[in-house]
């Protein structure tokens, strides 16, 4: 390592720790953010390589308090992309054991609802999908029960964002919620067996 970088990172871990937290240096990865991403990626690292020596670092005194604490964190497994699809389907279940078997991550399949025009060419593309994950059609007469959704917009919403009236619509029912800092709790809860996780709140 450069002996420039070397010192910087020093003077970051005496800042953010301390003299008595391990040298930097004796560490193969280092993750900036204790949030759902950068503990996902320590959690990933560690299952592909055990012998890996990991450090996520956060300013904040706790783990996601910054974006990942924040999201509204809605995933659904409905995308026209087959990379897509198989990403967010393969996350879903990977998720779904989780919180069946060893955290209860808030994880709640209480579906995502996309609004349709008359019939149109992603007909045949949700015809495809349904093949894969499950979907379930409703119909203009019992969407009209829903009081809070307007099937045809007022004319100036309609001009501005070029909104056709919904005719049916389609809920993908392997879609939900989840409490994203439960998704961290989890990943942090191996963290003395994979990785050491420092903050420090008045960085």
């Amino acid at each position: 390592m450069d002996c420039k970088i070397k010192s910087i990172i020093n003077e970051i871990r005496l800042i953010i720790f301390g003299k008595d937290f391990p040298c930097v240096s004796h560490y193969d990865v280092i993750i900036v953010g204790a949030g759902i991403i950068g503990l996902s990626s320590a959690y990933y690292i560690k299952m592909r390589d055990s012998s890996l020596r990991i450090l996520v670092v956060d300013k904040q005194p706790t783990y996601a308090q910054g974006n990942t604490g924040r999201s509204a964190a809605g995933f659904r497994d409905l995308f026209t992309s087959d990379i897509n699809f198989n990403l967010s389907h393969s996350s879903i279940a990977f998720y779904r054991h989780v919180n069946e078997n060893e955290l209860d991550i808030g994880m709640k399949f209480v579906g995502y609802l996309f609004l349709l025009p008359e019939k149109n060419d992603l007909d045949e593309y949700w015809a495809s999908l349904s093949k894969k994950t499950p979907l379930r059609e409703i119909q203009e007469s019992d969407l009209s029960k829903i009081k809070a959704l307007r099937l045809i917009p007022d004319k100036e919403t309609g001009d501005l964002i070029s909104a056709p009236a919904v005719t049916h619509a389609v809920i993908g029912e392997n879609c939900g919620i989840v409490e994203p800092d439960l998704i961290c709790k989890y990943s942090c809860s191996y963290r003395r067996k994979l990785w050491y996780c420092g903050t420090r709140s008045d960085l």
